[in-house]
């Protein structure tokens, strides 16, 4: 099997090379990986949940895409917050922000419209290592993840409602201090949402 991670994470045509299933088993593999640790098991003692930011760029695909990764991560445990379209730069500040324990980003970059891409951050919104990644790709090839239950329907107002605000702030920031620079965004419709920050 071919290494799925390039140099900025797992791209190809979407609905082809990049399937739903693809993105649901990428999705449930970054759970387990991710949710390893003294922080994990602090959480856990807590009776609390591991939480991760999805968001997408404005492709069409992306909406299938993180249906199926915001279904991964759910059937794993996770607490998934759906920060919607923003760039990718803004993903990694809304990880750090919230304190989520990581996030995903449905985005090829400048790749063409056809193509999409999946890109995993890890705590802070850092991009991840070669091991890590590596492991991701251990457990897809693997083929053995299991789903946590139906006890994960639970209510997460409080969560949904920090990320809105903390996403709002993001847009704000530019119009409080001048034009901020967060990122590229490939195709244009960020520019009317975010009037006051400058994509680069």
């Amino acid at each position: 099997m071919p290494r799925l991670f390039g140099t900025d994470g797992v791209r190809g045509l979407a609905n082809r090379e990049l399937t739903a299933d693809l993105a649901l088993g990428l999705a449930q593999a970054a759970a387990a990986v991710l949710t390893q640790g003294r922080h994990a098991d602090e959480l856990r003692a807590a009776g609390r949940r591991p939480v991760a930011v999805v968001a997408r760029d404005p492709r069409v695909s992306g909406e299938f895409l993180t249906a199926a990764v915001s279904a991964g991560l759910a059937s794993s445990g996770v607490d998934v917050l759906d920060a919607g379209v923003i760039p990718t730069p803004a993903t990694a500040f809304l990880i750090d922000s919230i304190r989520a324990d990581f996030g995903v980003m449905i985005s090829a970059s400048h790749n063409p419209m056809p193509d999409n891409g999946i890109k995993i951050f890890g705590p802070g919104g850092h991009k991840l290592d070669d091991a890590a990644e590596d492991r991701i790709e251990d457990l897809v090839a693997a083929g053995s993840l299991s789903q946590a239950g139906a006890h994960l329907l639970r209510d997460r107002w409080e969560r949904r409602h920090e990320l809105a605000q903390r996403r709002a702030q993001l847009l704000e920031d530019g119009g409080h201090r001048g034009r901020r620079r967060v990122g590229t965004e490939p195709c244009g419709l960020l520019r009317d949402e975010m009037p006051d920050v400058a994509l680069v």
